[in-house]
């Protein structure tokens, strides 16, 4: 696993990439502590690049959001590989105010519009929603 903290206008998205696992759950729950103290409007965790999340990195997303919510702030998974969205759809996550599962944010080339939820064109826009 590898992971990679950018900037897509001023705002933070740590690209998760590999596979993360009970053993490689620990860098990854480091990152996004790190990266929550430091108190983002958003932040978008790019899974795109990564083929497998067990149950520990479900969890420590869960944290990340909790965090982030407390404080009004969003939380962006954006997901390309299917069953990754699948897992996260079954736990109902998208569900979470404040909590979006994109299929593609628009934040890969350069863009930071997340339009929330399932997809953009398929959930209206909140105004929370707008990253």
């Amino acid at each position: 696993m590898a992971l990679e903290l950018v900037e897509k206008r001023g705002r933070p998205v740590l690209r998760v990439t590999g596979d993360v696992d009970y053993y490689t759950s620990k860098d990854l729950g480091s990152a996004l502590s790190e990266v929550v103290e430091q108190q983002p409007h958003a932040l978008a965790v790019d899974l795109t690049a990564c083929a497998y999340l067990d149950s520990t990195a479900v969890s420590l997303l869960l944290r990340a959001y909790r965090t982030l919510r407390s404080r009004g702030e969003t939380l962006c998974l954006v997901l390309s590989e299917q069953y990754l969205r699948q897992i996260l759809e079954v736990l109902n996550l998208e569900a979470l105010p404040g909590l979006y599962l994109c299929r593609d944010c628009g934040l890969l080339p350069g863009n930071w519009e997340c339009k929330g939820g399932v997809s953009a064109s398929e959930v209206p826009v909140e105004p929370e929603a707008v990253l």
